[in-house]
């Protein structure tokens, strides 16, 4: 099975806690105007949040694509947090903000196991 919220993935899937369907999620196009933004929860985690910062630094490659990106930072995040899960936001909720916005959740989802 493709990794959720990635381009690979066709049709819905279901989210393990809420039992409901979701539709992946497609990243728009990299362009040379748009960084990536995370917001890390818990917010009160400084560490996980340096971590992701940083792994974020230590894989970006020039002429990778957003997807190829994620991928590398959800591998990278994987090692030290096996629970983690990365969703970029969904485009129609992007509006006009040219940035790259990714929720990063430590323990797979806003709210603790």
């Amino acid at each position: 099975m493709a990794t959720i919220g990635t381009a690979q993935q066709n049709g819905p899937y279901r989210n393990r806690r809420s039992g409901l369907a979701e539709v992946p999620v497609r990243l728009r196009l990299v362009g040379p105007d748009r960084k990536c933004v995370l917001r890390c929860y818990p917010r009160d985690d400084a560490q996980f949040e340096a971590d992701a910062q940083k792994a974020m630094t230590d894989v970006r490659k020039p002429n990778q694509s957003w997807e190829q990106f994620l991928e590398a930072v959800r591998s990278q995040m994987k090692q030290a947090y096996p629970a983690v899960t990365i969703r970029p936001r969904h485009q129609l909720a992007a509006g006009d903000d040219p940035d790259e916005l990714w929720y990063c959740f430590r323990d797979g989802s806003i709210f603790a196991p």
